[in-house]
């Protein structure tokens, strides 16, 4: 009987770490707002101060909307980094068209 219970405590254990891992692996996403709403289904708005976190990386603004899984932010937007960010530089690229050759240029 002992042995039974130390077997399903063991089992239970290495379940419960297994949903611990898979749930890690999706992002954190955190969101508020002064105002939220649901517009239609599947889309919900949040209005003034509206911040949504992913994995530490903030976004602020006026409204934030998110419908099936895309956010579309309006007004005063704000991005912040999470501490200890490290940002590298870049430096732009700007592409130009090239122009069309016809067959007297080929």
């Amino acid at each position: 009987m002992q042995n039974r219970r130390v077997i399903a405590v063991v089992i239970g254990a290495v379940l419960a770490l297994g949903a611990i891992s898979a749930a890690q692996d999706l992002p954190r996403v955190l969101v508020r707002g002064d105002s939220v709403f649901r517009e239609q289904p599947g889309q919900t708005d949040f209005t003034g101060n509206a911040r949504i976190t992913v994995n530490g990386v903030m976004v602020e603004a006026d409204r934030i909307v998110i419908q099936d899984r895309e956010v579309r932010f309006e007004g005063n937007v704000r991005l912040a980094l999470p501490r200890g960010a490290r940002v590298s530089e870049m430096k732009e690229v700007r592409l130009t068209p090239m122009p069309r050759r016809t067959h007297e240029q080929q």
